[in-house]
């Protein structure tokens, strides 16, 4: 859904003044270091509800860390995502978007505006992206704040510096969702392919990352490494069509990808205590005759 054509307000002509006013280059601030920060707010309770808030866009970057209460956004391209405590959100200079509470709550937030030679660098790299991504409510940006608040260079620097890091952080931060995302596929992929013996190789080709990054990821999410889970999932299958069907089982172990009725036959074994017939005998009211 687009809100750019609806009956929606836009940003006032006057705020677009400000806007832009704020966004003009302080050269001596970004000559020394590289980044300018024109607005950093903290502890906002922001009450517009997003049923009512304008269409908008900045001049500059905008990075806001939803902290406590609900809320929803729309960005440009991007369409409508619900915001929480530990939601980060990111816009570039001039994507249309907005964002407000729900249900008369409201929220609070830390948010910081910013430009520069440095982040225009990132941006040109892909390090900077406009888009919602979930992190820990705990807040990172009054640190940031405390920086700015004493003018001594080496503070400044630091200020320059730790917004950076949060960058690179809201980077990393999006790239594992986005792992784990293409794993949870991965893991709909492997159910629905109980024939195919998947390698590791392929599995981390599917997601896009690579092998050792792919092992630790999905190690992560299953607490099982990839070879053991692909064979639990072919053994699982094993078991709903010794209980639920008739099928012969050399008709399963072949179906299942497996070569050899003797290996596959002592792979269930070792996963179920029993041999595939008796599971069968044991669990199937209408088993057919014992054909092992």
């Amino acid at each position: 859904m687009s809100y750019i054509s609806s009956n929606r307000n836009y940003m006032t002509e006057r705020e677009r003044l400000d806007q832009r006013e704020m966004a003009q280059p302080q050269s001596e601030m970004e000559r020394r270091y590289g980044v300018v920060i024109y607005n950093l707010n903290t502890d906002e309770l922001a009450r517009d509800m997003f049923d009512n808030c304008p269409v908008r866009r900045f001049d500059c970057f905008c990075l806001a860390h939803i902290w406590d209460g609900q809320g929803k956004c729309w960005i440009e391209n991007y369409g409508e995502f619900p915001l929480s405590p530990g939601s980060v959100l990111l816009i570039r200079p001039n994507t249309w978007n907005l964002y407000g509470g729900l249900r008369g709550t409201g929220y609070r937030e830390d948010f910081v505006m910013f430009n520069g030679e440095t982040i225009r660098k990132m941006e040109e790299q892909g390090l900077v992206e406009t888009g919602l991504v979930a992190m820990s409510p705990m807040r990172f940006l009054p640190d940031l704040k405390a920086l700015l608040d004493d003018p001594s260079p080496e503070s400044q620097w630091a200020a320059s510096l730790k917004l950076q890091s949060l960058l690179l952080e809201i980077l990393q931060s999006r790239k594992n969702s986005l792992h784990l995302y293409n794993i949870e596929n991965l893991l709909k992929e492997i159910q629905r392919t109980p024939e195919h013996w998947w390698t590791v190789k392929e599995m981390a080709g599917y997601c896009n990352i690579s092998e050792a990054q792919f092992r630790r990821q999905f190690f992560k999410m299953t607490k099982m490494l990839p070879k053991n889970y692909v064979e639990e999932n072919k053994q699982r299958e094993a078991a709903r069509l010794l209980t639920y069907s008739s099928l012969p089982i050399d008709t399963i172990y072949q179906r299942l990808g497996y070569h050899d009725r003797f290996h596959f036959s002592r792979r269930f074994k070792e996963f179920w205590g029993v041999a595939p017939g008796e599971y069968r005998r044991l669990h199937c009211k209408n088993a057919p005759p014992a054909d092992e």
